[in-house]
Protein backbone atom coordinates (compact mmCIF):
# COMPACT_ATOMS: atom_id res chain seq x y z
CA UNK A 1 0.00 0.00 0.00
CA UNK A 2 1.27 3.45 -0.75
CA UNK A 3 2.21 5.89 2.07
CA UNK A 4 0.70 8.72 3.25
CA UNK A 5 3.73 10.64 1.77
CA UNK A 6 3.73 8.95 -1.13
CA UNK A 7 0.34 10.07 -1.63
CA UNK A 8 0.75 13.29 -0.82
CA UNK A 9 3.71 13.88 -3.21
CA UNK A 10 1.34 12.01 -6.02
CA UNK A 11 -1.59 14.75 -5.83
CA UNK A 12 0.54 17.28 -5.18
CA UNK A 13 2.16 16.30 -8.73
CA UNK A 14 -1.14 16.31 -9.91
CA UNK A 15 -1.93 19.53 -8.99
CA UNK A 16 0.87 21.06 -9.94
CA UNK A 17 0.42 19.56 -13.51
CA UNK A 18 -2.90 21.28 -13.44
CA UNK A 19 -1.45 24.48 -12.14
CA UNK A 20 0.73 24.42 -15.29
CA UNK A 21 -1.98 23.08 -18.03
CA UNK A 22 -3.85 26.41 -17.48
CA UNK A 23 -0.87 28.85 -17.21
CA UNK A 24 -0.13 27.37 -20.59
CA UNK A 25 -3.58 27.93 -21.90
CA UNK A 26 -3.48 31.15 -20.76
CA UNK A 27 -0.40 32.22 -22.50
CA UNK A 28 -2.10 31.04 -25.58
CA UNK A 29 -4.90 33.19 -25.02
CA UNK A 30 -2.66 36.11 -24.13
CA UNK A 31 -1.10 36.48 -27.41
CA UNK A 32 -4.89 36.81 -29.32
CA UNK A 33 -6.21 39.42 -26.54
CA UNK A 34 -2.72 41.11 -26.92
CA UNK A 35 -3.30 41.62 -30.94
CA UNK A 36 -6.72 42.82 -30.50
CA UNK A 37 -6.22 44.64 -27.76
CA UNK A 38 -3.51 46.64 -29.75
CA UNK A 39 -5.76 46.61 -32.70
CA UNK A 40 -8.17 48.47 -30.89
CA UNK A 41 -6.22 51.11 -29.12
CA UNK A 42 -4.97 51.72 -32.53
CA UNK A 43 -8.49 52.71 -33.97
CA UNK A 44 -9.05 56.00 -32.94
CA UNK A 45 -5.95 57.59 -34.72
CA UNK A 46 -6.63 56.31 -37.77
CA UNK A 47 -8.89 59.00 -40.13
CA UNK A 48 -12.14 57.07 -40.69
CA UNK A 49 -12.54 57.31 -36.82
CA UNK A 50 -13.88 60.62 -36.74
CA UNK A 51 -16.69 59.70 -39.18
CA UNK A 52 -17.97 57.06 -37.22
CA UNK A 53 -21.76 57.05 -35.36
CA UNK A 54 -22.22 57.61 -31.63
CA UNK A 55 -23.37 53.90 -31.95
CA UNK A 56 -19.96 52.53 -33.27
CA UNK A 57 -18.48 54.68 -31.30
CA UNK A 58 -20.24 52.76 -28.10
CA UNK A 59 -19.23 49.47 -29.75
CA UNK A 60 -15.83 50.42 -30.21
CA UNK A 61 -15.76 51.29 -26.44
CA UNK A 62 -17.11 48.46 -24.93
CA UNK A 63 -14.94 46.29 -27.28
CA UNK A 64 -11.53 48.22 -25.95
CA UNK A 65 -12.65 47.76 -22.23
CA UNK A 66 -13.50 44.19 -22.76
CA UNK A 67 -10.53 43.39 -24.06
CA UNK A 68 -8.43 45.36 -21.30
CA UNK A 69 -10.29 43.65 -18.89
CA UNK A 70 -9.77 40.32 -20.67
CA UNK A 71 -5.41 41.55 -20.16
CA UNK A 72 -6.20 42.12 -17.11
CA UNK A 73 -8.13 38.30 -16.27
CA UNK A 74 -5.69 36.07 -18.15
CA UNK A 75 -2.48 37.71 -16.79
CA UNK A 76 -3.98 37.72 -13.00
CA UNK A 77 -3.08 33.98 -12.30
CA UNK A 78 0.29 33.91 -13.00
CA UNK A 79 0.35 37.24 -11.25
CA UNK A 80 -1.18 35.59 -8.37
CA UNK A 81 0.85 32.33 -8.51
CA UNK A 82 3.81 34.21 -8.71
CA UNK A 83 3.07 36.58 -5.73
CA UNK A 84 1.76 33.45 -3.63
CA UNK A 85 4.77 31.01 -4.70
CA UNK A 86 7.69 33.57 -3.86
CA UNK A 87 6.04 35.90 -0.99
CA UNK A 88 3.63 33.33 0.38
CA UNK A 89 4.03 31.60 3.91
CA UNK A 90 5.75 28.48 2.83
CA UNK A 91 2.49 26.64 2.26
CA UNK A 92 1.66 25.26 -1.48
CA UNK A 93 -2.03 25.83 -1.35
CA UNK A 94 -2.24 24.48 -5.12
CA UNK A 95 -6.02 23.78 -4.28
CA UNK A 96 -6.66 28.04 -3.86
CA UNK A 97 -4.45 28.72 -6.45
CA UNK A 98 -6.17 26.74 -9.49
CA UNK A 99 -9.45 27.76 -8.36
CA UNK A 100 -8.61 31.25 -8.49
CA UNK A 101 -6.85 30.69 -11.89
CA UNK A 102 -9.68 28.38 -13.19
CA UNK A 103 -12.52 31.13 -11.70
CA UNK A 104 -10.20 34.22 -13.36
CA UNK A 105 -9.48 32.66 -16.63
CA UNK A 106 -13.49 31.42 -17.33
CA UNK A 107 -13.99 35.64 -16.45
CA UNK A 108 -11.23 36.41 -18.83
CA UNK A 109 -12.59 34.28 -21.36
CA UNK A 110 -16.03 35.77 -21.01
CA UNK A 111 -15.10 39.04 -21.63
CA UNK A 112 -12.67 38.12 -24.69
CA UNK A 113 -15.67 37.01 -25.84
CA UNK A 114 -17.87 40.29 -25.48
CA UNK A 115 -14.56 41.98 -26.76
CA UNK A 116 -14.32 39.33 -30.14
CA UNK A 117 -18.34 39.99 -30.52
CA UNK A 118 -18.06 43.76 -30.28
CA UNK A 119 -15.23 43.64 -32.48
CA UNK A 120 -16.89 42.10 -34.98
CA UNK A 121 -20.39 44.45 -34.77
CA UNK A 122 -18.23 47.46 -35.29
CA UNK A 123 -16.22 46.20 -38.19
CA UNK A 124 -19.26 44.89 -40.06
CA UNK A 125 -20.98 47.65 -39.59
CA UNK A 126 -18.35 50.10 -40.64
CA UNK A 127 -17.95 47.75 -43.63
CA UNK A 128 -21.02 47.08 -44.80
CA UNK A 129 -24.19 48.50 -42.60
CA UNK A 130 -25.63 47.82 -39.58
CA UNK A 131 -28.66 45.56 -41.55
CA UNK A 132 -25.61 43.18 -42.17
CA UNK A 133 -23.61 43.79 -39.05
CA UNK A 134 -26.61 42.68 -36.67
CA UNK A 135 -27.59 38.87 -37.81
CA UNK A 136 -23.38 37.95 -39.22
CA UNK A 137 -22.60 39.28 -35.68
CA UNK A 138 -25.33 37.04 -33.75
CA UNK A 139 -24.29 34.04 -35.85
CA UNK A 140 -20.41 34.99 -34.29
CA UNK A 141 -22.21 34.55 -30.72
CA UNK A 142 -23.88 31.45 -31.19
CA UNK A 143 -20.72 29.99 -32.40
CA UNK A 144 -18.56 31.10 -29.74
CA UNK A 145 -21.46 30.11 -27.20
CA UNK A 146 -21.50 26.83 -28.41
CA UNK A 147 -17.85 26.28 -28.53
CA UNK A 148 -16.94 27.63 -25.56
CA UNK A 149 -20.30 27.19 -23.35
CA UNK A 150 -22.20 24.33 -24.92
CA UNK A 151 -19.99 21.69 -26.10
CA UNK A 152 -17.55 21.54 -22.75
CA UNK A 153 -21.04 21.71 -20.78
CA UNK A 154 -22.32 18.56 -23.33
CA UNK A 155 -18.49 16.63 -22.34
CA UNK A 156 -18.91 17.19 -18.58
CA UNK A 157 -22.04 15.36 -18.77
CA UNK A 158 -20.60 12.49 -20.63
CA UNK A 159 -22.67 13.82 -24.05
CA UNK A 160 -19.94 13.25 -26.46
CA UNK A 161 -21.95 13.19 -29.67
Amino acid sequence: MPQKDELEQGERRRLEHALEETLQELRVVQTGVQILSAFLLTLPFTNRFSSTTGFEKAVYVVSLVAAVITTALVLAPVSYHRRHHHLGDGTDDFPQIITVSVRLTLLGMTTLMIAAVSSILLAIDMAVGLGWAVPLTAAVALVFAALWYCLPVRRRRGDNR
